[in-house]
């Protein structure tokens, strides 16, 4: 599974965004926002670690909502 990118500007580079690996493992790509670099003063891995497991569930959510949206038609 490809992590998601996300853009500053359309003309700029992609950005990748910190993921989970299958056993747990924070990963923070040394080509995603600087606000997740906690090495250059970013924010805490603790702190990018509870956005990425938002995202995780969010993500989830709005599969289970789609699945059974497509059930009952």
């Amino acid at each position: 599974m490809e992590p998601e990118v996300a853009c500053v500007e359309s003309t700029s580079k992609p950005l990748r965004v910190p993921y989970l690996t299958l056993g747990g493992t924070l990963v923070i790509p040394f080509d995603s926002d600087p606000k997740y670099h906690w090495w250059k003063t970013g924010q805490s891995v603790e702190q990018t670690r509870a956005e990425v497991l938002a995202g995780i569930k969010a993500e989830g959510a709005d599969r289970s909502l789609g699945s059974d949206l497509t059930a009952v038609q």
